[in-house]
Order: structure tokens, then C-alpha cells, then sequence
């Protein structure tokens, strides 16, 4: 009986350390399983991660591409208006074109008569002169200076005037002379070169023209030619 209890002992023994070793080998290849499947989610986990990252990435992309596209569309009215502008601007510049194609035309046209009268200017003005004679003598009086006027016996005129062709200086002997022209004391600067300014535009058309004042000392000659600020004669007139 005893041989036989230890044989089952021995038996059962055998079994629990099969088992023993069985269960050992499938604890190890779980921890392995186990082990394998905790790397797996870490790389599972770091590249959901990584998705995450992208995912808001992209979605800054996005937003940026879509303010982007909203600048683009802002640019695009801008740049619609201004093609309606430069349409616009063009249409008016091809107005303006031709406005001033007429103009410069009807100016041309202008000019040409203009230089035409003034060549007929010329001409009429010049026979006119011919017709009033080569030579022509004015006679202008000069008036009484304070100096004169302080002295009775000096301030008593010697000349009469009879109109704007005569005078007649007194004396022991009067006598009549004529003239072309014959202007009084109180005549004007203006009045002078008004008489004056056909010889000075004749001179400035090309024909030979000589104005000269002739008179004793004091008589006013330079007076009438060259004048002062305040009363310019013939010359600074002219120019």
C-alpha cells in the first residue's frame, strides 16, 4: 500500500511541476505579449500625438489660407474697380485727344490768319505813315518851371496856340509856324507816345525809323524822351 501512495505522490508531484513549468512559460511569453502591446500603445500614443499636432497645424493653415483668400477677393474688387477706373480714365484720355487734335487744328488755323492780318497790319500801317509823310516835326511846349512861376516877368507865355497844327510865337516880330502836331504845357507823357508809337511799331516791323528831340538847354528834350520813374518818356515806353 505504501509503494503505491508514493507512487501517486510521486506522480502528482511530477504533474505540479509539469504545470509549474507550463505555467511559467505562459507567464513569460504574457509579460513578453504584454510588454510587446505597452510599446505598441506608446507608439500609438506618440503618433496620435503627432496627428494632433498636424490636425491643429493644418487647421492654422487653414485659417490662414482662407484669410488669404479673403485678401485675394478684397484685391481682386480693388483691382476690378481700378480697370473700370483706367476704362474710364482711357475714354476720357481719347476725349481729350481729340479735343486737343481740333483745338491745335482751329490754333493753327488761327495762327496762320493771324500772322496773314498782321502782315496786312504791317503793310496799311507803314502806307499810312508813307501817306503822313518821311518826315514829320511835333512841337511840344514846355510848361513854366516853379523857379519861373516865382518870377512874374519870367512866368509870361511867348507862345499862342491855334490848334494842334499852328502856333504863333510873339516878339517883335510874331510869326506863325505849322506842324505836324503841336502839343501845349499841359500835355501828358501818354499823350506824346500815343502820337509816337506807329513810328515804333514800324521800326519793330523792320523799316528804318529815327524819333529825335531837338531844343535849346532846359527845353525838356530828355524829359520827353527818356522821362522819369514816376513819368516815362517815348523810349522807356517802347520797351
Amino acid at each position: 500500500g505504501q509503494s503505491a501512495n508514493a507512487k501517486l505522490v510521486a506522480e502528482h508531484n511530477k504533474l505540479v511541476e509539469t504545470l509549474t513549468t507550463e505555467n511559467q512559460s505562459k507567464i513569460k511569453a504574457n509579460e513578453k505579449e504584454i510588454a510587446k502591446l505597452k510599446k505598441q500603445i506608446e507608439q500609438h500614443t506618440g503618433v496620435s500625438g503627432d496627428l494632433t499636432g498636424q490636425i491643429k497645424e493644418m487647421e492654422g493653415d487653414l485659417k490662414k489660407i482662407i484669410s488669404e483668400n479673403d485678401e485675394l477677393n478684397k484685391n481682386l474688387a480693388t483691382i476690378g474697380a481700378a480697370a473700370e477706373k483706367a476704362a474710364e480714365y482711357k475714354e476720357r484720355s481719347e476725349t481729350l485727344k481729340k479735343d486737343l487734335k481740333e483745338t491745335t487744328t482751329a490754333l493753327d488755323t488761327i495762327s496762320t490768319k493771324y500772322k496773314e492780318e498782321q502782315q496786312k497790319r504791317k503793310k496799311l500801317l507803314n502806307e499810312l505813315e508813307d501817306m503822313k509823310g518821311k518826315v514829320r516835326v511835333y512841337c511840344r511846349i514846355r510848361p513854366f518851371s516853379k523857379t519861373e512861376l516865382a518870377d512874374q516877368e519870367k512866368a509870361k507865355s511867348c507862345v499862342d496856340i491855334h490848334d494842334d497844327f499852328s502856333l504863333t510865337v510873339s516878339g517883335r516880330l510874331a510869326k506863325q509856324f505849322n506842324f505836324d502836331s503841336v502839343f501845349g504845357g499841359d500835355s501828358t507823357q501818354e499823350a506824346i507816345f500815343e502820337d509816337t508809337q506807329r513810328l515804333i511799331q514800324s521800326a519793330l516791323d523792320g523799316y528804318n525809323v529815327c524819333i529825335f528831340a531837338y531844343g535849346q538847354t532846359g527845353s525838356g528834350k530828355t524829359f520827353t524822351v527818356q522821362g522819369t520813374k514816376e513819368m516815362p518818356g517815348i523810349t522807356p515806353r517802347s520797351i
